[in-house]
């Protein structure tokens, strides 16, 4: 970004009694400081704002057209299943997620609880049910997930969220099947993934 740098008005010779109005000089110089200060600050807003991107690659564009990323975190937690059995056999059932949201300086922001909705540092919750669902990274990662807010808050950073989106998960699938000899018992699979908040 170019910054205009503003002139320095002087008085006129007629002014100037051959000692510089120091005082004068000063103020402008301050003037001056305070735009480059205006402006660099502008700058860092202005990047910060647009360092979310503002379209899902995941093929929800339709249902986010009008909404705006606010923001972006890590989520890192686990993904619990029992082992259950059906007519088809002994298989992994999900039971509930656990874990956490940071910042991109590793601030904790909210916690992940078991019932899917979001806790954030004061308290407030957000509830979300799974809306919409993408491919998945890896055969082992869960799938890119949009959930749609189903209460927000009336204050927080919270306030109006209408879109949760999972992406980019890494993790948090079994790796195998259960048997007969794991029944009833729990599996904790790791994950990670990047969770944006659409408002």
């Amino acid at each position: 970004m170019k910054f205009k740098v503003l002139p320095i008005l002087l008085h006129s010779p007629k002014e100037l009694t051959g000692v510089i109005n120091c005082h004068f000089l000063i103020r402008k110089l301050l003037d001056i400081r305070k735009f480059l200060i205006v402006a660099s600050a502008s700058t860092l807003i202005l990047s910060g704002c647009s360092s979310i991107e503002q379209k899902s690659p995941q093929g929800y564009n339709d249902v986010i057209a009008s909404e705006t990323a606010i923001y972006s975190w890590t989520a890192k937690g686990q993904m619990l299943f029992s082992c259950a059995y059906d007519e088809a056999g002994f298989y992994w059932r999900f039971e509930r997620s656990e874990g956490s949201l940071r910042n991109d300086k590793g601030q904790k922001m909210a916690d992940l609880l078991p019932d899917l909705s979001i806790r954030d540092r004061d308290g407030h919750i957000l509830k979300i049910a799974a809306y919409k669902t993408g491919k998945r990274k890896h055969p082992e990662s869960l799938k890119n997930l949009l959930y749609k807010v189903t209460s927000a808050p009336n204050s927080g950073i919270f306030k109006g969220m209408h879109y949760v989106e999972r992406r980019n998960a890494l993790g948090g699938q079994p790796l195998s099947k259960c048997s007969a000899v794991q029944k009833e018992q729990l599996l904790r699979v790791p994950f990670e993934a990047r969770y944006i908040f659409w408002r």
